[in-house]
């Protein structure tokens, strides 16, 4: 481990990956917490508490790993939205995508 970084010999960053995941699910947590306890929050307010508290665990160090896309680092995001919209898990990432897009 490198300033919070997980390397291995063959630069592989799955595993760091799986640790930004988890840093970032409890920051997921907190904010869903935060949102059930003021009774909601409007969508601008939502996001706004995403991208402060979420996003900067996600990106830091983002750049060292490559062009690589990693589903799940995805699975956040969709994680914070689909809680937002209030549907369930088994709902396509294409209905909720769509969904948020119109606000």
């Amino acid at each position: 481990m490198y300033l919070g970084e997980m390397l291995s010999e063959h630069l592989d960053f799955s595993l760091t990956a799986k640790v930004v995941v988890q840093r970032a699910g409890r920051a997921v947590g907190l904010l869903i917490a935060r949102c059930k306890n003021a009774g909601g929050l409007p969508f601008d307010v939502f996001t706004k508490l995403y991208n402060t508290c979420v996003v900067p665990v996600i990106t830091y160090g983002v750049s060292i790993w490559g062009t690589k896309s990693f589903s799940c680092i995805n699975s956040i995001f969709h994680r914070a939205m689909r809680f937002f919209l209030g549907t369930s898990k088994y709902t396509p990432n294409a209905a909720v995508y769509g969904e948020m897009s119109s606000y």
